[in-house]
């Protein structure tokens, strides 16, 4: 997984992770971005936010890790 190891290296570097920036290198699958898609009903379908999701998961567990008091 790469943003596991971005994480890594970036606490490898700098010692501890003190902010996390979600615009940086977001990614698009497919034109997901570009293209509307909808559902049955006429609506605008969904995006896939599996990598935002990722990434916040990964942010929230390196900023508890060495916050003084455990909290975001």
């Amino acid at each position: 997984m790469q943003q596991r190891a971005a994480f890594a290296a970036g606490t490898k570097w700098f010692g501890r992770i003190d902010a996390v920036f979600m615009n940086a290198g977001i990614a698009e699958y497919g034109d997901q971005f570009f293209e509307d898609e909808f559902d049955a009903d006429g609506h605008l379908k969904g995006l896939d936010r599996s990598c935002s999701d990722i990434t916040v998961k990964l942010a929230i567990y390196h900023l508890r890790k060495y916050s003084n008091d455990g909290q975001v």
